[in-house]
């Protein structure tokens, strides 16, 4: 099975969830901006950790390392996160 099958087989709030622990968000900040409870986050992150075949969270963001999700980055968190976790050219863009 390939990654991209694997990515198919998540659940919509599991690819949310997934793609915001790969562009670097904590478990807290995913919960806050999808107005989710913590556990409910956990619950779709190993979820997610699962179907990857991953042993943590670290593992799978490494999995996913080469893919891009900068669509993913909540608009709303785009003028306040770090320079550093936005990639240069999506700085540029917002500026």
């Amino acid at each position: 099975m390939t990654l991209e099958d694997k990515w198919n087989s998540l659940s919509p709030r599991e690819q949310q969830v997934t793609a915001y622990c790969r562009q670097g968000y904590s478990y807290a900040q995913i919960a806050d901006y999808l107005a989710l409870d913590l556990d409910a986050v956990l619950k779709y992150a190993n979820s997610a950790i699962h179907k990857f075949g991953a042993l943590n969270k670290t593992e799978m963001v490494l999995l996913l390392s080469r893919w891009d999700f900068d669509a993913y980055i909540p608009p709303a968190w785009r003028n306040v996160l770090p320079a550093y976790i936005i990639p240069t050219f999506k700085r540029k863009a917002l500026q």
